[in-house]
């Protein structure tokens, strides 16, 4: 965040060492260049990143003025790391990190060969690819592990990059992202996903204000003793429309395990536990019918579809935790997981939570959240507006056993709520700086709206779902960036003092109002078909 407040307005702004300490951009600039050469593994990165920002992908056609970066910000940037790259400690890890920045970045406009867009097997690198020769990157860490700040500014001991597999495989998807193995010196492999032509910047700032809760439940000793915490991953961006996303091992997205990794007739557990009822491309054939054909009819034809659409998550739990302890220490686990998770994505007005953008894991139950580019409420101004608060469909319900969202679940969101609710300057002040931020423009436009709700080929493609969040340049936009962030702010102050239409609740009675409306069949079954409400 202190980067993105850089600029060089004036050519002769730093041309006087006295006239830049009393300028506000002077000290700014100071403090990078204190902060990069102490701790340049957790400011390089956002700096080449705000370097990078004339760089988009030219093969797509992508509009300057769709990725506008202000020119007097990159140059800021350019001017830091030119002076940090004299100080003779931050040479090697400078040009380290520019050969890693450039593959990544190469990788994620290489274009793809149609014919293997559906392939499965792993790709080979072309002999001529950068990643291909990254090797021994002693100076700079792996590039999506959390690295915490040292206060000893010592960084001499940490996993290193050793080199890439010369191969590559493809997750699916419009923007077809890559997954890449990163093999480290400690002897570990991490894998990493690989985006271009999408703007990751959002997602990363949600993932700082998920750490921030968790920063805040840890320091709670009754959510310690529940385990309560938001299982974060780490975000890159490495320009405006790229950026390495730290890859969830061991986790598949709830619809992949429900219907199959793409809403295949034949697949997922509920065509293995419920072999004769509705299939969840007909479902959602019916509802499509409905919404755009006779909307008063959609409760009638939301209820024909879940009395034929039966709850099958509990059976994750059973086909993954095998002795009565694991499976019920891990169904807890779960419910915990998404308590926390639908409190705080509730706070910040996480929307397009359909169920291929929740993963949860195999091995330890919870839940992650992925695909953050509609935060503050803005799926409610989707061509078909977003109704409920959280995802609290009937299969999440199922997964916490026969107390559903009494006991574990309500307990767990009430104190994940309280604690939210104590510390409300705090992330009042945070989530104010994140609004406010000048690098990007969070605020859904038209043309995207529209995409995100698609009704093409009967299922919501993961990286589809996902749209570009258009950067804000600091142009005319200005004026309405900061209506809507105003606006973002208002809404989240509301929520964490407890205001509810109006009326200002306790922590219970928040809760339990969010509960219903989640869970209330007249407001789900408006919500858009994509989304899947009945499962």
């Amino acid at each position: 965040q202190i980067v993105s407040r850089l600029s060089n307005n004036s050519a002769s702004q730093y041309s006087s060492r006295k006239r830049q300490q009393v300028t506000f951009q002077g000290v700014l600039r100071t403090l990078i260049e204190k902060l990069g050469s102490e701790h340049p593994h957790h400011l390089l990165y956002p700096l080449y990143a705000l370097k990078n920002g004339t760089l988009v992908d030219p093969n797509k056609g992508t509009s300057g003025k769709s990725f506008s970066m202000d020119p007097d910000k990159i140059a800021a940037a350019k001017a830091i790391l030119s002076d940090l790259n004299t100080k003779s400690h931050l040479r090697e890890v400078s040009r380290q990190l520019d050969t890693v920045f450039v593959a990544y970045v190469q990788l994620a406009f290489q274009s793809v060969d149609k014919n293997k867009l559906d392939r499965t097997a792993p790709i080979p690198l072309h002999p001529q690819m950068k990643l291909r020769q990254v090797n021994n990157c002693t100076h700079i860490p792996i590039t999506t592990i959390d690295l915490p700040p040292q206060p000893d500014k010592d960084y001499s001991q940490f996993p290193y990059i050793q080199e890439f597999e010369n191969t590559f495989s493809l997750c699916g998807g419009v923007n077809v992202p890559k997954r890449i193995v990163c093999h480290a010196s400690d002897g570990t492999t991490c894998r990493q996903l690989v985006k271009g032509r999408d703007d990751l910047r959002q997602d990363a700032v949600m993932q700082q204000i998920f750490g921030l809760v968790n920063q805040l439940l840890r320091d709670d000793p009754e959510a310690v003793k529940r385990g309560l915490a938001m299982r974060t991953y780490k975000v890159v961006p490495l320009s405006p429309t790229c950026g390495v996303v730290g890859w969830a091992e061991n986790t598949m997205p709830i619809a992949e395990y429900l219907v199959g990794q793409h809403g295949e007739r034949n697949a997922g557990a509920h065509f293995r536990y419920r072999p004769h009822q509705y299939r969840h491309l007909d479902v959602r054939a019916k509802m499509s019918k409905a919404a755009k054909q006779d909307k008063s009819k959609l409760p009638d034809v939301y209820q024909e579809c879940c009395n034929n659409f039966t709850p099958v998550l509990h059976h994750f739990f059973l086909e993954y935790f095998h002795s009565p302890p694991s499976w019920f220490s891990h169904r807890i686990k779960y419910t915990q997981s998404v308590a926390v998770a639908s409190m705080v994505g509730y706070v910040i007005g996480l929307g397009d939570r359909h169920a291929h953008n929740i993963l949860i894991d195999k091995s330890e139950a919870s839940v992650v959240h992925i695909d953050l580019g509609i935060a503050f409420e803005q799926g409610k101004l989707l061509p078909t507006p977003e109704r409920v608060p959280f995802r609290l469909t009937r299969d999440k319900v199922d997964g916490m056993g026969v107390n559903g969202v009494e006991g574990v679940f309500r307990c767990c969101a009430e104190h994940t709520m309280s604690v939210m609710r104590n510390n409300s300057n705090l992330l009042q002040t945070v989530v104010e700086v994140f609004a406010y931020d000048p690098l990007y423009q969070w605020a859904l436009d038209p043309i995207r709206a529209i995409h995100k709700q698609r009704d093409d080929d009967g299922w919501n493609d993961p990286d589809e779902c996902t749209g570009t969040t258009t950067s804000s340049g600091g142009g005319g936009g200005r004026q309405k960036t900061n209506r809507d962030a105003e606006r973002a702010v208002h809404q989240v102050k509301q929520k964490l003092n407890g205001m509810e239409d109006g009326e200002k609740l306790s922590v219970s009675g928040q809760v339990q109002r969010l509960i219903h409306q989640a869970t209330s069949t007249e407001l789900l079954c408006k919500m858009f078909a994509g989304w899947a409400p009945w499962m």
